[in-house]
């Protein structure tokens, strides 16, 4: 850890539930933070994320308590709305907020809209990023830390998701199967934070194909598509994974 450029220590974080749960985890565990506070349109949503952050907190035995969380609901970036009108309702919302302190630190983790808007309106004077495979507070503060070595399982406890190898069969936290007969192993992708990558089998016939479209489709409603990568030997599955659209007519059942 660096020596910091004043006395003062970051204490809390602010972010934007974002895309990647695996930088906001790290960010979380990582950073000794007194307060979390949490920027999301859906307050039970991100309840549910922190739910799965303390239990890698218990699992990864990370030394500390776990920080006091602040949950602000925030409009949706809806498709609808133009980055204006976006603008104008998370302004309304952040309006009443308090200003940031000198403490306080934005983790680069939202959308640009929402980040810009967010340093605008409270006036954030540090932020943190991922730098060189390492979590960077700029600012007023100069302080790093490295990304924590998760497991798969770890990445997938974070998306609420277990993996059984034997049945190669998923469990959501509902208690739903998702069946991936066709999935060879899963790899965390050391290079690329955040994500994990798929193998799979060759699938020749369509009606494999169907029934793979259908696991990937299910397992996308938990991981998004942000942290999935995949590794095929099928040139049109391969094309569909890079979300090219599938010809009209792809086959019958053969």
């Amino acid at each position: 850890m660096m020596a910091s450029k004043s006395a003062l220590k970051p204490r809390g974080l602010h972010t934007v539930l974002g895309s990647s749960k695996v930088i906001l985890t790290n960010a979380i565990l990582n950073g000794n933070w007194e307060e979390v506070t949490l920027y999301s349109s859906s307050v039970v949503k991100a309840e549910i994320i922190i739910g799965r952050i303390k239990k890698l907190h218990k699992t990864l035995k990370i030394k500390g308590d776990f920080p006091n969380i602040k949950y602000i609901e925030i409009p949706n970036l809806d498709e609808n709305k133009s980055i204006f009108e976006m603008f104008i309702d998370l302004n309304q919302t952040l309006i009443n907020q308090p200003k940031a302190g000198t403490e306080d630190v934005l983790l680069f983790n939202g959308t640009v809209p929402h980040l810009i808007q967010m340093i605008k309106s409270l006036n954030f004077q540090s932020v943190l990023v991922l730098e060189d495979g390492e979590l960077k507070i700029k600012g007023l503060f100069d302080e790093s830390w490295e990304m924590l070595s998760l497991t798969v399982s770890n990445y997938l406890i974070l998306h609420g998701l277990t993996y059984f190898a034997p049945k190669k069969t998923f469990l959501t936290e509902d208690g739903e199967e998702i069946c991936c007969p066709y999935l060879e192993k899963i790899t965390r992708e050391s290079s690329d934070y955040g994500k994990i990558r798929f193998y799979w089998s060759p699938l020749p016939s369509s009606g494999q194909r169907k029934s793979f479209m259908l696991s990937i489709e299910k397992l996308r409603k938990y991981l998004g598509t942000q942290a999935m990568k995949h590794t095929i030997k099928d040139e049109l599955m391969d094309k569909w994974l890079k979300n090219i659209e599938l010809p009209e007519n792809w086959g019958e059942e053969e």
